[in-house]
């Protein structure tokens, strides 16, 4: 289970900035519950989860933004994906749990 909308983050747009030349970002608020869930729905499962660390989700709480390298994984190019941070801990997070789904 995972939940990367539980911070701030960016979500990448279809639009390019003229004058920069580079991509155009929307904010992606907070989901109250996703943290909770992902969490929650885990541990009955007995299974694993991938959260933002608590240290993240007051950081954004607190500055009510995003961390530049927080990219909503839902909005972003897949070839892209790995350049954020949310994309290289889910790599990394799947290489360390590889088989454990097998536990069923």
């Amino acid at each position: 289970f995972t939940a990367p909308h539980g911070v701030y983050v960016r979500r990448e747009t279809a639009e390019l900035d003229f004058a920069s030349g580079g991509k155009v970002f929307a904010t992606h608020v907070p989901e109250k519950w996703t943290t909770f869930l992902a969490l929650a729905f885990a541990s009955e499962a007995s299974g694993t989860s991938m959260t933002w660390t608590e240290t993240e989700r007051e950081r954004s709480k607190t500055t009510r933004t995003f961390n530049p390298h927080s990219v909503d994984p839902n909005c972003v190019a897949y070839d892209t994906i790995n350049n954020y941070n949310w994309g290289a801990a889910l790599r990394l997070f799947g290489e360390e749990s590889e088989g454990e789904g097998d536990k069923v």
